[in-house]
Order: C-alpha cells, then structure tokens, then sequence
C-alpha cells in the first residue's frame, strides 16, 4: 500500500483507480485515505488491539471532514489506545446503537405528556422549536450540562433569538424529559439540568405604541380580518381597548359579557375572595363583539349544515375565541377498550406566534407584542389624564395597600369614562391614519 505525506492540495489530486486503494499518511502511523473506482474518498486509521489484533476505524468522508479535521480525531484515537485503551471502533458502534434525544422526546410525549398533561401541545412546539433542530441525532447519555448551558443560553441570547422566557420553559422540559428518562433503558444515572442555572431575569419591557402607531396597527387589524382571520383580529383589538391580559382575553366567554347598546361589561373572572372581576367594554370594544359574534354564528351555522349526516351536531362554543377542530378533538379510549374521537369546547390558547407576526408585518410595526398593547392602553390613558388609581383599576391591578380593605367601592363609572377615553382616542387615531392614506 502506498504511503505518500498527506497534504490537503495531494488529496485532492488523488484519482481514483480500476480497483479499490488506500494511501497512508507518512506522518502519522495507521492514518490513511481510501479511494474506491466511483472516486469516493473515506478517512480510516489502522491500529492494532492489546498489541495484536489489526483494526480498521472509519473516520468520516472527504471533503465533508476536511485533511485537518480526520488527522485530529485520528490522533485523540491514538491518544486513547495509548491512554487508556479506549477502541474508537467499539465507541462508534456503541455510538451507533444509542438511543437518541429524538426518540426520548417522542417516547415522553406519548407516554408521559400526552397521557397526563392537557398542555402537552406546548411541550411538542418547544422541542420542536428550540430542542430537536439542535439535539434531535445526539445520544441521550452524550448530553452534559455544557451542552444544557449552552442550548439555553443561545435561546436568550440578546443579539440572537432575546427570548430568556422560553429558556426558562425549555430549562423545566428539559428537567421533566430527563427525569423520565431515567427511569427508562436510555442509559443515563443523572439528570444533566440539575446543576444549571435558570437565564436571568429579562429587562423589564416598556415598549408602549404612540398615537401615529395605533392609527397604523388598527388598518393593519381591519386588513387582518378582511383577509380571513377575524379571530386573531379581535384578539388584539381587545387587549388594546380593554387593557386586559392577553391570556385572559383569549379566554374570553360569551355568557360573561354584558353587552348593552353602548357600553358594556365583561366579567373577567372571580377573584379567591369571591368578588367578581370586571372589565368596562367601550363602544367600540361592544361594536367589536357584536361584529365578532354575527360571524361566528354564521360559520358555525355554515359548518353544521357542510357536515350534517357526518358527524354529530356540536353545540355553538362558549368561547369567544373557540380552539381548532383539532385542537379540540382528542381520541380517548372507553372502559370497554373501544376508541372514539371527542370533542370538547376550549378556547384558543398559546402566544399566537404566526398571527402575531403577520400582523407585525401588516403594519410594518417589527418590535410589537400582544402585551404591549396591554401597556398601551395604561400609557394611552394616562395620557388622556386618567388618574393612575384608575389606570390600574381598569388594568385590574391587584391592590395591596390596606385602605383596600375598607374602600368597597368599585369604581365602575370612574373605569367605563376612562376607557371610553381610550376607546375615543383610539377611533381618532385610526382616522387620522385613514385620512393620511388617501392624502
């Protein structure tokens, strides 16, 4: 077999020939390259086993692992037969059959988050998200807290994706799904969170929109709705005129509201004390769900009457923001072991990431979320000189001095004027925007 000084510009003058040839690297012992007749080139080292059995290790394919690259990893070979014995050949057959982080994150959604957790869709977008493009072909038990550390901080990484939120959620999966594991043939003996520390606290956000931004964002609503997604585009509305929770508005219920000619009410929810919770509705936060209900009458009568005789009639959804068919179907398996698929009303839920961005993108407005609409509202009111104990009670703000434990009243003329304001302000602002656009 020849033996040549192998040099980046020699391999690659190297042709192939009628027959199958390795040449030897005349630096360093046992390092070659083979080269069949189809002109495939594979790195391999030759090295014998306690001194006496000859082995052959395949290292990789050129050009995908460089000269450099394959003569490195052949010498930490050497270095390991030397030290400690270790065969790279058992290593990577052992490698081979290991059992991978893709087939522990499908084994943990079937049979632990599935079975047990009603938000097991969540766990399935963040591996999806932020685990499996990275981890999906790595071996469990080749995990290590660096790569954890490693993996979370470039999911908070402020030049990069700035989500430290998420690193939290993904450190507590992560946590869950390593845990599970443990008990399973995944041969690990320790849980490689354990030790990490969560991402730091993030700045506190104080992004709010001013007045030209609003004009914008409420266009960019309307061509939202017009262009087949009422849902996500009242979602928004909302939060910018109540000034409510993103989450609670998804949550919002038909039976809950108060809807008069003008003005209206929303029951939000019941606090532990047992005092109900509500949101003052302006008219144009009415207008906005009159508007939204005529629709969703209309398409769940249309749906009904496409899938009679298919399957059983569903009733009209409590939620104001009803799930996906999908979302809200779920096969469950009887005493009897027979299967059916079962639908149950929930409403939507999650960050709405893709509808977001679509109206970020609508309205040119790049650096936006939900939440932010939320503080919106408090600034805009503020602005409008609405009192800040106002601007709290309508932005439902826990009070905890104690003058309210002996102030009962509940300011709901105060809370209806100041979101009326808001409400006002915000019709103004779209059509300042209306009248620019055609100017």
């Amino acid at each position: 077999m020849p033996t040549r000084k192998l040099t980046a510009q020699t391999v690659q003058a190297l042709k192939s020939q009628a027959v199958r040839i390795d040449y030897f690297d005349a630096t360093t012992p046992g390092f070659g390259i083979r080269i069949t007749p189809t002109s495939v080139k594979t790195w391999f080292l030759m090295y014998r086993v306690d001194g006496r059995r000859l082995r052959r290790w395949t290292i990789g394919r050129y050009p995908a692992l460089s000269l450099a690259d394959a003569r490195e990893k052949a010498k930490i070979a050497i270095g390991g037969l030397a030290k400690e014995g270790t065969d790279p050949a058992v290593k990577k057959i052992e490698r081979r059959g290991a059992r991978t982080i893709g087939e522990l994150a499908e084994d943990y959604l079937t049979k632990h988050a599935k079975a047990k957790k009603s938000s097991w869709r969540a766990d399935e977008w963040k591996l999806n998200k932020d685990v499996l493009p990275v981890w999906r072909h790595r071996a469990v038990r080749e995990i290590k807290r660096a790569d954890v550390v490693s993996l979370l901080d470039e999911i908070a990484d402020p030049s990069g994706r700035c989500a430290p939120q998420s690193a939290v959620h993904v450190r507590r999966l992560l946590s869950k799904m390593f845990n599970f594991a443990l008990a399973r043939d995944y041969g690990i003996e320790y849980n490689p969170v354990q030790g990490t520390d969560p991402p730091g606290p993030k700045s506190r956000r104080t992004r709010s929109l001013d007045g030209r931004e609003i004009g914008v964002l409420t266009h960019a609503l309307d061509e939202e709705r017009d262009s087949g997604y009422p849902l996500t585009a009242a979602w928004h509305r909302l939060i910018l005129l109540t000034g409510q929770r993103p989450g609670e508005v998804l949550a919002m219920e038909w039976s809950r509201l108060e809807l008069g000619p003008r003005q209206g009410w929303w029951t939000v929810r019941t606090s532990k004390n047992g005092d109900p919770i509500r949101a003052a509705l302006s008219a144009q936060a009415v207008g906005c769900l009159r508007e939204l209900a005529t629709w969703a009458r209309q398409r769940h009568d249309e749906i009904e009457r496409n899938m009679e005789g298919r399957r059983e009639v569903r009733a009209f959804s409590r939620f104001v923001f009803p799930a996906g068919s999908r979302a809200r179907s779920r096969l469950e398996r009887s005493e009897s072991g027979d299967e059916r698929m079962v639908f149950r009303d929930r409403h939507m839920s999650g960050t709405q990431h893709n509808a977001c961005e679509r109206i970020r993108t609508r309205a040119g407005i790049a650096d936006f979320t939900p939440n932010d609409l939320r503080r919106t509202a408090g600034t805009t009111m503020a602005e409008l000189g609405v009192p800040r104990f106002i601007v709290e009670r309508v932005l439902n703000h826990t009070d905890r001095t104690v003058t309210s434990v002996y102030d009962r009243y509940t300011y709901s003329k105060e809370k209806m004027a100041a979101v009326t304001k808001l409400g006002a302000y915000i019709e103004r602002m779209k059509t300042i925007h209306a009248r620019r656009r055609i100017a």
